[in-house]
């Protein structure tokens, strides 16, 4: 059931749906997410360095953020 399709009750107003999803998060399945009604990712990933880290936050940063 699509987000918008649901009757939510209004004791609901400014509810917020956060999902940590798996590794590999693509655009597709952060659309399919946003479909079904989630508000906000937090994408992460497992192991690495610092540098891994800033490599992480900026290829998330080009291809999912801004994009959904």
């Amino acid at each position: 059931m699509r987000a918008l399709a649901a009757h939510r009750p209004g004791g609901l107003d400014g509810f917020e749906i956060r999902v940590t999803p798996p590794p590999g998060l693509d655009l597709d399945t952060a659309r399919r997410y946003a479909d079904l009604g989630v508000h906000r990712l937090i994408p992460f990933r497992l192991g690495g360095d610092a540098q891994d880290e800033i490599d992480f936050a900026k290829q998330t940063a080009a291809t999912l953020i801004g994009r959904v």
